[in-house]
């Protein structure tokens, strides 16, 4: 039988190094939110957003899921929208993430049986960000929350967590461009010059790989 899958997308807020709040920066002609959304749908039969504000993301289609207790973090996101999800299982990711890989997520989806949890590594590096999560996981992120807790990967030493490796993951998006989230200016100029190769046809080589770091810098920055 064929999973059925939640999309959820974390919507952090206004960002320290950017000044503004990321999901609704411009990217190509429309928000970078939109662009994790658009790469979602068809993957997905339904779509959430978990954010702090309802409000601010009320005109994008999707039904918004409030953090409770807001403003702790992307844990809490992550607990909130898998209570409310309707589907066993969901393909999280953060709302600034504008190159997901369909062909990667799809992958991940169909490996997804057997564990409460599948994430991507490269080397000793994982993005729990971009990742696949079931419901089997909120009494474990419940757990950490009460304690004070809140890494967003803390609680997988209570379930049972699976891995894709650099080897599938270089195969099916080269570059690793799926992993890649815009901290800050320079980041965003990098996906403005990523996405104006792509309109002009210029296909990304390997200086467009993502630092292997990156994963490890969210995690740092989320926590």
């Amino acid at each position: 039988m064929t999973l059925s899958f939640s999309g959820i997308v974390l919507a952090g807020g206004k960002s320290k190094r950017l000044g503004k709040n990321k999901a609704f920066i411009e990217l190509g002609g429309k928000p970078v939110i939109q662009w994790v959304l658009d790469a979602l749908r068809d993957l997905c039969d339904e779509l959430l957003i978990s954010a702090n504000e309802i409000e601010l993301y009320s005109g994008l289609g999707v039904r918004v899921v409030r953090d409770a207790p807001s403003g702790k973090g992307a844990l809490v996101g992550l607990y909130s929208a898998l209570i409310e999800m309707r589907n066993d299982f969901t393909f999280v990711a953060a709302c600034d993430m504008p190159f997901l890989s369909k062909a990667l997520v799809s992958y991940m989806m169909s490996r997804a049986r057997d564990c409460d949890a599948l994430v991507p590594r490269i080397d000793a590096y994982i993005d729990p960000l971009h990742a696949i999560y079931s419901k089997n996981c909120v009494a474990a992120i419940e757990k950490q929350i009460a304690s004070g807790n809140r890494q967003v990967r803390s609680f997988y030493g209570d379930i049972k967590v699976k891995y894709v490796d650099k080897e599938i993951i270089y195969k099916l998006d080269p570059g690793g461009l799926s992993l890649f989230n815009i901290n800050n200016t320079a980041d965003l100029d990098k996906a403005r010059a990523l996405i104006a190769g792509r309109d002009r046809g210029t296909h990304h080589n390997q200086s467009d790989t993502i630092n292997i770091n990156r994963p490890v810098i969210r995690e740092i920055k989320r926590k």
